[in-house]
């Protein structure tokens, strides 16, 4: 099956494992992993992960994968938990989007991309 995405090169401002959650760092183009889910979050860092002062990928449209840090069902909005792994968002909560299959915490799962807020 084919999966077209518009991936974005950004720099990595610290070590950054695969299918973890980022948001901006403090230089225009870094990211860093998400830490809450109220923070802006741009989506998860692909599956090379990143390294200080590094390029990395973020995939921004279509359908990516991201490491869960709890259960999740297929739909469910997804957002941060404080070790920038996608966990079920609720109201308020900034996502990166919604689940395409259920996954228990550890799972690496696909990702509609639909960065929002609830």
């Amino acid at each position: 099956m084919k999966n077209d995405l518009l991936n974005k090169a950004y720099t990595a401002a610290e070590a950054i494992d695969p299918y973890l959650i980022v948001k901006p760092g403090l230089a225009g183009n870094e990211v860093v992993k998400a830490t809450a889910p109220t923070d802006p979050l741009i989506g998860a860092i692909n599956i090379l992960g990143g390294q200080p002062g590094m390029t990395c990928e973020v995939a921004r449209v279509g359908v990516s994968e991201v490491q869960l840090g709890g259960t999740v069902a297929a739909g469910d909005p997804i957002t941060s938990d404080v070790n920038g792994q996608g966990v079920l968002a609720v109201a308020g909560d900034r996502i990166i989007g919604f689940a395409e299959t259920a996954g228990p915490a550890g799972a690496v799962i696909p990702y509609i991309i639909a960065p929002g807020q609830l």
